[in-house]
């Protein structure tokens, strides 16, 4: 229903934020990382996730596109909630989370607050293949910090129809300080050749 959204965080909890959007304030349930980001100056882009259950409507954002396709991948394994999945993407990067199902290191998948052997098992056998070498989740997050120009750039990119992989992939080594005007300059220039 909701692909992100614009406003100024106003607030923030042990676990969520909360999200000024047009004078309504939104609960937002967020992981560490959008937490710990740099998100608090002035007017944000909250990627976000409606999920609607026989008794409960929450919202789920983060600031950038990674991790919000990570916790959707995520709560794709049977057992793995909305809740769960946020404490697994406050425990670790979503780069870290990437290794550790490709290399089936249960042990840092449960390090999460709720994940036993067994669901780690599950989520390693039920992802290892989406998040394996040649996925749209493959060094992605490696590419980008959160709040960053290059992540602005990315998305500038991807909104005109640009294949984010593709973006993501040719992005390696660029100074993510420059102005978002030259990042997406350099990337078109890259991606022209």
């Amino acid at each position: 229903m909701f692909e992100y959204m614009i406003g100024q965080v106003v607030d923030k909890k042990k676990d969520y934020i909360v999200l000024l959007v047009n004078n309504i304030a939104y609960k937002v349930f967020t992981s560490k990382e959008t937490m710990e980001s740099d998100i608090y100056d002035g007017e944000v882009k909250i990627y976000m996730n409606l999920v609607v259950r026989e008794d409960d409507m929450s919202l789920y954002g983060f600031a950038n596109r990674y991790e919000l396709d990570f916790f959707s991948l995520i709560t794709t394994v049977n057992g793995v909630g909305p809740k769960t999945a946020i404490g697994i993407l406050s425990e670790q990067k979503v780069i870290d989370l990437q290794k550790a199902i490709v290399t089936n290191d249960e042990k840092a998948l449960m390090k999460a607050h709720g994940i036993g052997k067994k669901t780690a098992q599950r989520i390693i056998l039920e992802l290892k293949d989406k998040v394996s070498k040649g996925s749209e989740f493959e060094d992605i997050a490696s590419v980008v910090s959160v709040g960053s120009n290059l992540n602005e750039a990315i998305e500038a990119l991807c909104s005109l129809g640009y294949n984010k992989y593709e973006i993501t992939s040719i992005a390696k080594g660029l100074d993510e300080t420059m102005e978002v005007e030259d990042l997406i300059k350099e990337l078109l220039k890259r991606l022209s050749k």
